[in-house]
């Protein structure tokens, strides 16, 4: 199924590609690097990573949307781009062109973390727990990348391309951009309300070009991670339930016809409404920041960190956080007794309506 207008890549179960990729890159980080790790040997090390993850992603990717092609897996209605067209069709041909420009980002984002950090060298636990994190994240999307190129009409066979297609097979709709506004809008929140206390409680310093804030201080830290994640909570949680809400309505006519899955008992115990999303999240979500606001401070050794690079924290925190509480909520609401409340509210107002204008 297609939500409205909005084409999505055909699904593919990625963890285990993204796993494989992480595991080769840290067997490479410690048969080759041992003690702390300059500035240098970072940036060489995130060069070697950039490559042995695109030459891995593209090969499996390959391989898994030639397949799906075979065996009538993909669905209808494949994102074209001319664009993408232009790329070439062989995997070492893809390598190769690919290879470079994600060797470039990754070592200029790597830079540009290091800077934001006032590091010179990071010790060994720190490297390898930051590369833990970074080659997740790049995996992923070389992963989406690879996808994207095969799945373009001038390499698919078109053999067999099914007319049904469950919603397993489609990446889920999950409305990114209600979810980023919303984490900006906590990032913007929780830095007003830590500014404000701190006036009123004497704990805002200005010092050597840097503002300090009360939240920053590693012993404060937990706090500001509670209160980032229920404000995160608040203001995400909702927003996400109303653009599905939304996209579930506009295709109606498409859920009627037998889309809806059957429920699923490990989502259709939680909460239909809002609120009570909200309410039973946010805890996790709380107690998840906390735990991350505090161990990023003692894995870099941090007593207090300055303003911008704990908007830093939270901002990347937020956007990490949104994606899967994201995908929860829309499985959530794609269960058949949601959807089924969900349409007897609209028949009842549609008929609030009728009798009002009567």
């Amino acid at each position: 199924m297609v939500f409205g207008n909005k084409i999505k890549l055909p699904y593919v179960n990625n963890l285990p590609i993204i796993l494989i990729t992480v595991l080769i890159n840290l067997a490479i980080l410690l048969i080759f690097w041992e003690g702390s790790i300059s500035t240098d040997e970072v940036l060489i090390d995130s060069a070697i990573c950039a490559v042995t993850t695109t030459i891995i992603d593209v090969t499996i990717i390959r391989y898994i949307v030639k397949k799906m092609d075979k065996n009538g897996k993909l669905p209808r209605n494949l994102v074209e781009n001319e664009h993408m067209q232009k790329l070439p069709k062989s995997i070492p041909a893809l390598i190769l062109m690919s290879a470079p420009v994600f060797l470039v980002i990754c070592v200029l984002v790597n830079a540009a973390v290091m800077l934001f950090l006032s590091k010179d060298s990071f010790t060994f636990e720190q490297w390898l727990t930051f590369k833990l994190v970074y080659s997740c994240i790049l995996s992923a999307k070389i992963v989406e990348f690879a996808i994207y190129r095969y799945i373009q009409p001038d390499v698919l066979q078109g053999s067999s391309v099914v007319s049904d297609i469950t919603p397993e097979d489609i990446k889920d709709p999950i409305p990114k951009i209600s979810s980023i506004k919303s984490v900006i809008n906590s990032v913007a929140l929780n830095i007003f309300i830590g500014i404000v206390l701190g006036y009123i409680f004497g704990s805002v310093v200005v010092s050597d070009n840097s503002v300090i804030i009360s939240p920053t201080f590693f012993d404060g830290i937990v706090i500001s991670g509670l209160i980032f994640g229920a404000i995160t909570s608040m203001l995400m949680i909702p927003a996400v339930v109303k653009a599905v809400n939304a996209e579930i309505l506009k295709n109606a006519d498409q859920l009627n016809k037998g889309w809806v899955p059957e429920n699923n008992r490990y989502l259709s115990w939680m909460p239909k409404g809002s609120a009570g999303m909200t309410v039973l999240l946010s805890i996790p979500i709380m107690l998840a920041s906390a735990a991350v606001f505090w161990l990023f401070m003692w894995l870099f050794d941090y007593a207090t960190i300055n303003f911008f690079q704990y908007v830093g924290m939270i901002t990347v925190w937020g956007l990490i956080v949104a994606k899967p509480v994201s995908y929860l909520l829309t499985r959530r609401c794609l269960q058949k007794d949601y959807i089924d409340k969900l349409m007897k509210r609209r028949s009842k107002s549609a008929k609030m309506s009728e009798a009002a204008d009567l």
